[in-house]
Parts: C-alpha cells; structure tokens; sequence
C-alpha cells in the first residue's frame, strides 16, 4: 500500500493496458478522485499523458489533511467503454517537521553552542532562526554542494554514452521508479523493468535504499503500482543494477530473460543518441536515514550566524573609523574566531557530498 505524509506531494500513476497486456492510451482524459469510503473528497484531478498507455498527476496534500485509509478512484474510457479502477493508500503525520526539509533543528543549533551563555538572546530569535535563517541556510547548502538532500523525485533525461555504465545526476538514489532507452527522443528501444538496488549502505553506514527490486507481473509496466509486481533480491534476473550510493545505473552483460527472444543489434549498452534516455527516481534522505554529518555541519553553521547576531549586541558599534584617509582598527567582531573556526569545520563535511560540476 502507498504511504504518503501529510505536507507532501503525491504522484499517483495510472497504466492502462488490454486484457493481453499491451499498453494503449485512454479515449479520454483519464481523472482520478479521492474517496474517503462512500465519500469523494478531493474533486477528480485530470492525469497528464507521459507515454502511451501511461498517465500521473501530482497531488499537493494539504498540512490539515486528516491521517487515515483512502482511494484513488481512475476514470477514463478505453476503446469506447467507461472504465473504472481504485488504489488504496495511507496518510501518515511527517516524521520530523524540521528534517530533512532543513537539514538541522534549534535543539541542534543549541548543542553545537554548549559551554557558551546565551540565555541573553531575545526569545524572539529562536522564531527567527526557524523560520527564516534555517530555510535560508538549507540554500546556502543546497547551492555550495550543488544539490539538495531532502528525498525528491526527479524525471531526467541523458545522452547516451556508448558505455554499460551511466553516471546520474545526483545521489544517493532513495528509489527507482523508471527507465526508457530510445533509439530517439521519440522512438523507444526498450523499457526496462527488473531493476536491482544494490551498494545501499554509505561509507557512514547509513542505509540510503531498500535492496532488490521489481519482478513484473504478466502485462505490467513500469511505473509500476504496489501490486504490479513482487520484490525480488535475485540479481541473476535483473536488467539493470542500481548503484544507490554513487547513483552509477548498470546495463548487466546478459539480461537472461531476453536471451529467448533478444533484441537485435543490442550490445547491452546505453546506445549513443542525444536525450535518449529518460530516467526517473528518488534521491536524497528522509528524517530517518539523514546523514549525522550533514545536519552537523548545517547546525555549526546555523550557530555561526547565532553569534554574529549575538556579537552585534555586545560589540554595539563600530570595529574601525577612517578619518581623513587615516584609518583606525579596533578588532573583529566578538566570537569572530570562533565563527571563522565553526565555518571551517562545517564546509570540511560539506565538502564530502559536493558534486562536482565539469563544463
């Protein structure tokens, strides 16, 4: 069963295919509405086509949605006869309001500062730092390691490389949802469906995936529902290997269940072309698996902007005065070296998930 927080946003996928299992799209636009029992409760939404016989829509769950069971009732028409489907899912309370949305939390703030008073900040500045110097921090990270690190979903489009082997744009990979090899941006080659996770477990120990992946059902495809398919951890059956930590996706050498019946003229590489290959997936962490490091290094330097704060107020004046060309210094800023040393030690960890960026 899908399981969504509340506060997030929902993709939900519909694939329509006949009775023996070749995908066709919809004579209408397919709607979906959300069903509490007898009771529609979120208006029908109408899905957006992605390719043949394969539809979503994004759903932004609101803050005050009540936790519980729902349905996500599909409508369309296929071949001239109104059909109909459901598929049921949880809303759950967020794990963490502050992560990984964040990446650290006031407690965090005042655990990096132990040992130094500051019982004389204003009690207005704790609502300050969350609500403003916090969000703003998260961008400074974001833009420094050239990524962001709470879990999002990210449809992507890559050259092809001639090679087994294809680099992805961001890490960890959380998840994989899809992945189409094209002759052309508009001509598909083949859609790959047995997935493996493997390499899901970080230098840190941190366990960024779930291992295995899918095995279709008879006529499904991706992307699949829940009961599409039945988590495998048998590699032997896999058609592409998922490195999770380095987020490096692999062709293997021999994918055995085409061998009956291969497709022609394909080496088992990302054949060359310009866009031709269309990849969906999760990266990035959720509260629960969030690197300890990181939310360090974002609460050293979200303490480093405390004690600026907290400088000014004792400082209160100026540190230097130029007169007629003749300049005068009085010192830095109180808890200047502190600051400068807490910056140091952050952008240290941070340096270890920056990606580097070539062209």
């Amino acid at each position: 069963m899908l399981i969504y927080p509340r506060d997030s946003t929902a993709t939900l996928y519909l694939t329509i295919s006949t009775i023996n299992g070749v995908l066709v799209d919809s004579d209408t636009i397919p709607t979906v509405g959300i069903w509490d029992g007898p009771t529609q409760i979120v208006a029908d939404m109408p899905m957006i086509w992605r390719e043949t016989g394969t539809y979503y829509v994004e759903w932004d769950i609101p803050i005050i949605f009540p936790t519980g069971f729902y349905s996500a009732i599909y409508e369309c028409t296929i071949q001239g006869q109104p059909t109909a489907g459901a598929e049921n899912f949880e809303i759950i309370e967020p794990t963490d309001p502050t992560l990984p949305n964040y990446y650290c939390s006031w407690d965090d703030i005042k655990a990096c500062l132990l040992g130094l008073d500051i019982g004389d900040m204003p009690t207005t500045l704790q609502d300050r730092m969350t609500q403003f110097y916090i969000p703003t921090l998260k961008m400074e990270i974001d833009n420094y390691c050239h990524q962001n690190f709470n879990r999002t979903r990210i449809t992507e489009f890559y050259d092809g490389t001639g090679s087994d082997k294809l680099v992805l744009n961001r890490r960890p990979i959380a998840s994989f949802t899809n992945c189409i090899l094209k002759v052309i941006p508009s001509i598909s080659w083949y859609t790959f469906m047995r997935w493996r996770q493997i390499n899901i477990t970080d230098s840190q120990n941190v366990t960024v995936a779930t291992q295995g992946g899918p095995e279709p059902h008879a006529g499904k495809y991706p992307p699949y529902s829940p009961t599409d398919y039945d988590w495998e951890s048998d590699i032997v059956k896999a058609d592409l290997f998922i490195d999770c930590v380095n987020g490096i996706i692999t062709i293997p050498p021999r994918i055995l269940y085409l061998e009956m019946n291969a497709i022609p003229f394909w080496n088992y590489t990302w054949l060359r072309g310009n866009n031709n290959i269309e990849v969906t997936y999760d990266y990035g962490y959720e509260a629960a698996n969030f690197p300890n490091d990181l939310r360090f290094a974002a609460a050293k330097l979200a303490a480093c902007q405390l004690l600026l704060i907290k400088g000014i107020g004792i400082s209160a004046g100026a540190n230097s005065m130029n007169i007629d060309d003749v300049s005068r210094n009085f010192g830095g800023t109180p808890y200047q070296a502190l600051i400068e040393d807490m910056r140091k030690q952050a952008f240290a960890i941070l340096d270890k998930f920056r990606r580097i960026i070539i062209g």
